[in-house]
């Protein structure tokens, strides 16, 4: 079962310490932890903001009643070449 957790998961960083981690966890939780791990990945599509697999083991994080939101990506800035564009087309409008 923790196969199917570590793939699905799919942030594949720390591997042993995940391991030792879901051997220490109640066999009855890990139903549990399969039926949620896909809830949360699709709530955390960004990686980067996505727990690593060992915090969301030992968080217990899939007793968490609320999924987390997912960051919103900065809007890349506007150049300044773009902004003068945008400026003299408004004035000549």
């Amino acid at each position: 079962e923790f196969d199917i957790f570590w793939l699905g998961y799919n942030k594949n960083v720390g591997l042993v310490p995940c391991q030792r981690e879901w051997a220490e966890i109640d066999e009855p939780e890990y139903a549990k932890i399969i039926r949620h791990v896909p809830k949360y990945v699709a709530a955390t599509p960004d990686i980067q903001y996505r727990l690593n697999p060992i915090n969301y083991l030992k968080n217990r994080v899939w007793l968490d009643a609320d999924l987390p939101k997912q960051k919103e990506t900065a809007k890349p800035q506007e150049t300044k070449e773009e902004w003068s564009r945008r400026q003299t087309a408004r004035i000549r409008s």
